[in-house]
This record gives C-alpha cells, structure tokens and sequence, in this order.
C-alpha cells in the first residue's frame, strides 16, 4: 500500500475516501490483469462493501499481506474473482509504484463526490465515477448529550451561540463561522481554532473548547460542510477575519481535522503560530517537514484508528522539533464527547480525564511559543518519584523508616488500569525483597508550568499491605502511631518542598498559606474505590490566606479475624491497604507556583 493510502483509509476517518478527483480514465489505471488477485472487506468506517484488486505482478504473499490489514483491525477475505462494477460508485486506481504495482478500489457506497474528490487530491490517484449504485451516507457518529452541557456559558466563558440545535450548525456553515468560547474577564490576543473529526459533530469538542477558554484563550470551533473538514479546510481564514483583535493563532484538528491543519498550513505558511494535531498526522502531500512552523502532535496509546504504529510512521512528514505528547490510556474517540466509534480501541481513561491531558498539553505548547521558547526544563521535575513512590508509601502505612527497609519491598508497575485492578500486593518467596506491592500512574496535563513536561504525574495509586502484617513477616515493631493514606501525601508535599530553591522555601514558610490534609475517603470495596475514588486536591483563598485542601481515596481491609472464616475475604484480599495518593510531581509543580506567585 502507498503511504497516503494508510496515512488516509485508516487514520483520519476518512468514510469511504481511498478516491481521487474525477478525471477520465487514463493509462494509469494500468494494464488488465486476468491473474489479479482480489481483496474483499467492509470499510469500518462507512460500513459498506469494498473491494481491492492488486495489479502489477503482485505475490501472493503480497497479497496476503496486504489483504490482512486493510485497516488496523480489520482483515479481507482473498480471492481470485475479480472485483465487479455492479452496484459499484466508482473506482478508483492508485499510481504504480517503481515496482509497477499498483491496485484498484471499487466502492458500493458512500458519497462520489468525495470519494473521487478525495482519489484525486491526497492519493493522487485516478477516479471513474459509475454515475451509480447504492448511494450510502456516511456514518455520522453521535453527539453525547453531556457534551451539549458544555455549550452553556459560565461567569468565566461567554458562549455564543451556544448551538443546542442543529440548525445553528448550518447557520454557521452558510456564514463560515464557528462556536466561540470567549473568556469573560479578558480581552484576548491569542485564539486556538478547531477543526472537527470527519463525521463528527463539532458541538462533541466543546468541553475542550470551554476549557480552553477559562485559561485566558478563545476557542472557536468550526463546523464544516456535510461534517466533512476537507470541504472546509480553509475556513479558518474567515475566523482570522472577523477577529482583528487576536494577534496569535494556533489551528488544531481531530483526525481528519487534524489532516486538514496540516493542509491549511502547506497552503497558507506562517498564518498560524502553531499547529496542533489530536490523533492526526498529515498526507504525503502536505508535507511540512522543510518548514518553519511549530507542531505539536497529541496521541493516545489505546487509539485503533490513528495508531502509534501509523503516527511513528507520518513523523517525517513533520518538522524535525514537533513535539510528540502521548496520553497513556487515551483512544480516538475521547478527543471529543461522542461515544464509541468502529475500529476504536476501548479507553483505559474517563473522557473527562483525557480531556484534561489535551487541554493541559496544548495550553503548553501554545504557553511554550507565546513566551519564545525560552524557559529552561526544572530536572526536578524528571528526577520526582512516580510508581516507586509506592515504596515510600508502604513504609509510612507500615510505621517503619524508610531508610533501610525499602529493600523488602518490590513494586510491579501497570500502565493500564485493568491489569492494575487484576493485581494483589503480598509476600513472595524473594528472601531480600519479601514482599511485592502494586503501582499505577494517573496523568494530567500541565497548561501553566513550561519549565516542567506537558504530561506530569498527578496521582499515585497503590496497593499496599497493612502495617500487622508487614511488621508480623518483618518481626518488627513500630512506635509509630497508626498512619493512612493523608500521611503518604503529607510525606508527597514534604519531599517537594525540600526541592524547592532555598530563597523559594524560605518564602513559603513565611506566607500566609496552609495544606489541610483530610481525613481519607474510605470505600469498602476495591471495585469502588478503583472506579468512585479520586484524588481531592483543592485550593481556596479567602481574606489573604491561601489553603490547599488533599484528601486521599483508601481501601483498608484487615486480617477479619473476628468474624466467621466463612464470610472473610479471600486471604489475597486482606490484610491490604490501598491509596490514591498525591504524587511528588504535582506536589511540587503546585509548591513552585504557589512560592513564585509572591514574587509579584
């Protein structure tokens, strides 16, 4: 397959788009081939027929290959009937290769106007439109009604219009206009405009927008003609026009949104400040890695239709200092609110959380160009305990010191929340580190420090032992009185601010600033605690005195020796303490402001 063929059929949703432009048969359609074999499928994302015929002296292994992976996830069935023009749109016939091979698509649905439009402009390929068959639509994927609680204006966002209806997205497609997202207390100069996913309803990226838009930016998203962004690639010269008072703009697009970014960028260079790509990487044709412009692309690692595979793939495509932010957990469909979409993987995240690391990491990136580039990273930042924090926990829980002991604790870490879940803290037959513990990193995005990642852990989970077992296998005891998972994130705070440069500690400790760290939220099931408890990190200034208030979700269970064996928990299930903790990143990204803010 051609590299635009991949970079367009399968990552950017293009809903039956493997054509080209209308033009007359030409030689390029290549020689018949009686020989040639076939490959039959169902396109994930139109859900209509299609059929690949492979010509040129292609192998059979070739082929099969080939045939094996027309989309990610999605395999043909081979075969040596030749593919058939009845019922078919069109079809469309890529250009040979230097190999002279080459293959041709036929279409039983979708719309022929794109189709062949988009044949022509990203494949380069040719286009014969049959002037026929069955005309499906395209799969439009559905609006979640929570993202329409977005549309409503805050004392900090003024919304307009706010859109409930979908007439109001005609209206803005006739005008060339876009849902504005202005903050209230500000005059902005700087704007970010968004291009929505092929098919998608744009009112789906409104919590992004609003968020955008309560840090100081206005947001405008840009509904396009037949939700298509290739039929309105352009339009963010009109939302540049009408806003005279925005000095910076930055474009960013979701999926084939994103490819149209990269498009405008080609045509029109240096309009916008920086590009920023959600799920998205641009065609063989726009290529932009000779350019100047500021690129930042934003992925998720649990995305089945933009892959890691196809993003690591499209990386010459893009200037040589993109910057690349993976959100761990993160799929195609939670770049907007609109539900589960075919081909997709399932997220390891809540949408809202997902949103968050978006917003936090283009914040960055626009933060980061605004202010030149020019900030420094913080090593502590990089050098901040994430799953091994876990160590530390465990000795507070178990009232031990940490100096000396750590040793007996091993920690198994998961990038997944499932395999997290699945996991038990406990003994093991390691004599020198007797017992294993269980970590997983909860991530957020970070709009304001740019001297620290875009991406930083905020929240440490484990899963610990309670402190009578850990004594009892250690022979141990502790003069320690009892401790929880409040402790643990006192202990977070505390190693930060050690951190601290000296003229910065000095300065907190004479401020009128207080940490209340509150009793834990103690659940009685691990399934509970694991899907209901968060993390609380909350700040409150009243009368000149700044507070922030922590409070940990826990789990504690002990060795249930006073009721019946019966009715205990599984012996793995006791004698277990589990916290979602503070982590020492975020502890003291939140110290740094706090200090530095004094300065004013």
């Amino acid at each position: 397959m051609t590299r635009s063929f991949i970079v367009y059929a399968i990552a950017l949703l293009v809903v039956s788009v493997h054509g080209c432009k209308n033009s007359d048969r030409t030689d390029s359609m290549g020689p018949e081939d009686s020989t040639a074999m076939t490959c039959r499928y169902v396109n994930p994302f139109s859900r209509v027929n299609e059929c690949r015929q492979y010509f040129g002296g292609w192998t059979n292994e070739q082929v099969n290959d080939a045939c094996g992976a027309v989309f990610t996830g999605v395999s043909g069935t081979m075969s040596s009937d030749p593919c058939l023009e009845a019922d078919a749109i069109g079809v469309c016939a890529t250009n040979p290769t230097e190999a002279g091979l080459f293959y041709k698509i036929w279409f039983y649905g979708g719309d022929p106007e794109i189709t062949g439009r988009l044949c022509g402009d990203f494949l380069d390929g040719s286009w014969e439109d049959f002037g026929g068959g069955d005309t499906t639509p395209m799969t439009t994927n559905m609006l979640m009604d929570e993202a329409l609680e977005f549309l409503e204006s805050t004392p900090s966002v003024r919304i307009t219009p706010s859109c409930n209806e979908i007439s109001c997205l005609d209206e803005l497609i006739e005008d060339r206009g876009g849902i504005e997202f202005t903050p209230v207390d500000s005059n902005p100069t700087v704007g970010l405009i968004i291009y929505p996913g092929a098919q998608v309803d744009p009112r789906a990226y409104a919590p992004i927008g609003r968020a955008v838009a309560e840090q100081g930016i206005i947001a405008i998203i840009v509904p396009m003609p037949d939700m298509f962004a290739l039929n309105g690639w352009d339009r963010a010269n009109s939302i540049i026009e009408a806003h005279p008072e925005v000095q910076s703009w930055y474009l960013a697009g979701h999926s084939m949104g994103g490819a149209m970014t990269a498009h405008f960028a080609k045509m029109y260079p240096g309009v916008m400040k920086g590009l920023i790509l959600w799920a998205a990487y641009p065609g063989a044709e726009d290529d932009l890695s000779e350019t100047d412009e500021h690129v930042m692309s934003i992925f998720g690692n649990m995305d089945g239709v933009a892959t890691i595979e196809e993003v690591e793939l499209s990386k010459p495509l893009l200037p040589a200092d993109t910057q690349y932010v993976e959100i761990k957990g993160g799929n195609h469909a939670q770049f907007g609110l609109y539900g589960p979409q075919d081909g997709d993987l399932d997220a390891d995240i809540p949408a809202r959380v997902q949103h968050q690391q978006i917003v936090g990491a283009s914040l960055h990136f626009i933060g980061a160009i605004q202010a030149n580039n020019s900030m420094p990273k913080n090593p502590i930042f990089e050098l901040a305990p994430s799953t091994a924090w876990c160590h530390q926990a465990q000795s507070i829980i178990a009232g031990i010191d940490p100096d000396g002991t750590s040793q007996h604790f091993s920690v198994n870490s998961y990038s997944q929340v499932e395999q997290f879940a699945e996991s038990k803290p406990g003994s093991t037959e390691n004599e020198m580190s007797p017992f294993v513990l269980s970590a997983y990193v909860r991530e957020h995005g970070n709009p304001n420090r740019l001297d620290a990642p875009p991406i930083l852990p905020r929240e440490v989970w484990c899963k610990l032992k309670s402190r009578e077992f850990v004594l009892a296998e250690l022979d141990m005891t502790s003069t320690h009185s009892e401790t929880s998972c409040r402790d643990v994130n006192k202990a977070a705070v505390d190693w930060a601010k050690a951190q601290l440069p000296n003229q910065l500690r000095a300065r907190l400790d004479t401020m009128a600033f207080n940490i209340d760290y509150l009793a834990d939220k103690e659940f009685e099931t691990g399934p509970e605690w694991l899907s209901d408890g968060d993390l609380l990190v909350e700040e409150h200034s009243t009368d000149g005195q700044s507070m922030i208030q922590i409070r940990s979700a826990s789990l504690k269970v002990d060795s249930q020796g006073d009721i019946p064996e019966s009715e205990r928990f599984p012996a793995e299930d006791r004698d277990v303490v589990y916290c979602k903790a503070l982590a020492p990143a975020e502890a003291f990204r939140r110290l740094m402001i706090i200090a530095e803010d004094t300065n004013d």
